[in-house]
């Protein structure tokens, strides 16, 4: 009997710190912004990101295009934007040009090309983008254009943070960096720049455009 009193008091204690110490993540993950993607309820099995300054946020595709220049900056947008519109605005087409973006993106970082430490470098690297002058540089980019690319940014960072490929929605795979006029109105995607393998982007499984 005497051992029992004893643990109650402690038993007790215990508990309230714990009920303590849990406090502020629960107040800090029920503030963080939801979306139509994920609400209140979404799914245990969907953890919460933490950005670099320990902010939290879920898969919320509006929230994180609200929020862009955590990311990236007003220029890359801009002048990719303005790649995208010189190379392909005939398309007219969401998908199309998202795939532009993708395929943009997808340079980044991979192994061959010339500037691959960063979106200005890919464009403005020799070879790369012809289109890539002050002349296009100076159009104001059309505003279609200019929500797919935000669009495809936002995208592309869910899809860093381990976002499926059902909510990230890519049009093209990583691995499809070259792009080349086709038979019909709009740029075709390629895996190499002479032959390869090509891809339809308007074949993607988790297409999110109508167009």
């Amino acid at each position: 009997m005497h051992s029992t009193k004893r643990l109650i008091p402690f038993i007790v204690i215990v508990a309230i710190l714990s009920s303590i110490s849990l406090l502020p993540a629960l107040a800090y993950e029920a503030d963080a912004p939801r979306g139509p993607l994920y609400h209140h309820d979404r799914p245990v099995q969907q953890k919460p990101i933490i950005d670099e300054n320990g902010e939290v946020f879920y898969f919320d595709l509006d929230w994180v295009k609200e929020n862009l220049n955590k990311w990236y900056t007003d220029e890359e947008i801009r002048q990719t934007g303005c790649i995208v519109q010189a190379e392909d605005i005939i398309a007219n087409s969401d998908t199309i040009w998202s795939a532009h973006v993708w395929c943009i993106l997808d340079r980044v970082g991979a192994p061959g090309f010339s500037g691959n430490d960063s979106i200005i470098g890919i464009l403005s690297a020799p070879r790369q983008f012809d289109t890539y002058t002050s002349s296009n540089l100076s159009k104001a980019v059309d505003p279609s254009i200019d929500w797919i690319v935000r669009d495809v940014f936002a995208r592309k960072v869910l899809e860093n943070y381990g976002a499926p490929s059902e909510v990230v929605g890519r049009t093209l795979p990583p691995e499809y960096h070259y792009f080349r006029a086709g038979g019909g109105i709009y740029n075709r995607f390629w895996t190499s720049w002479a032959g390869g393998a090509e891809y339809d982007p308007f074949s993607a499984p988790h297409n999110p455009y109508s167009n």
